[in-house]
C-alpha cells in the first residue's frame, strides 16, 4: 500500500503552525494517526463521563463512579502504553494543569537527562515554566522549554 495524500487540509486551529496545501501520510503514518485518535477519543469520553456525572448529581454512587473512573484509568492505559515514554503521562497532566492555570501559578516542571559523551557523564536539566538559571558546573545546564503542542502521527509526541 502507497501514501495517500490529504488536500486541501483544514485551517490549523494553531497560528504558529499554518497548515500545508496538503499532507502524504504512509500506511505506517495512518496508523499511527488513527491510534492516537482512538485515544483521544477514549481520553476525552473518559474525562466527560466523570464531569457528567459529578457535575449532574447531587449523590455520586460508588460502583457508577468506579466504573467511570475504570473508563478514564483505561484511557491513561492506552496512553501510557503508546507513548513510548517513561514519563508520558506526567507530561500529559503538566500540559492540561499548565492550560488551566495562570502563567504566575503555573508549577514548575523539569526534566533531567543524564548521558555519557566522550567518556564524560553530562546532565542537561530542562526547566518548563521558569526563567533560564545560571548552571553550578559546565557539564549542566538550564534551558526553559515551552509546553509543546501536539504534532499529528508522531510517537509519544508530548511526551517529555
Amino acid at each position: 500500500m502507497s501514501s495517500i495524500q490529504f488536500s486541501p487540509i483544514a485551517d490549523s486551529p494553531f497560528p504558529q503552525f499554518p497548515q500545508p496545501p496538503n499532507a502524504s501520510l504512509s500506511p505506517t503514518q495512518l496508523r499511527v494517526l488513527s491510534t492516537l485518535f482512538f485515544i483521544e477519543d477514549d481520553f476525552v469520553n473518559g474525562l466527560l463521563s466523570l464531569a457528567s456525572m459529578i457535575k449532574d448529581k447531587p449523590g455520586i454512587s460508588l460502583s457508577q463512579f468506579e466504573h467511570n473512573l475504570s473508563g478514564l484509568g483505561s484511557a491513561l492505559k492506552n496512553v501510557s502504553d503508546f507513548d513510548e515514554n517513561v514519563n508520558g503521562l506526567f507530561s500529559l497532566f503538566d500540559q492540561l494543569v499548565r492550560k488551566q492555570t495562570p502563567a504566575p501559578q503555573a508549577r514548575l516542571s523539569s526534566l533531567t537527562l543524564k548521558s555519557q559523551v566522550d567518556g564524560k557523564d553530562v546532565t542537561k536539566v530542562f526547566l518548563s515554566g521558569a526563567a533560564p538559571i545560571v548552571a553550578p558546573a559546565p557539564a549542566v545546564t538550564a534551558t526553559p522549554i515551552a509546553p509543546k503542542t501536539r504534532a499529528a502521527g508522531a510517537p509519544g509526541a508530548g511526551g517529555d
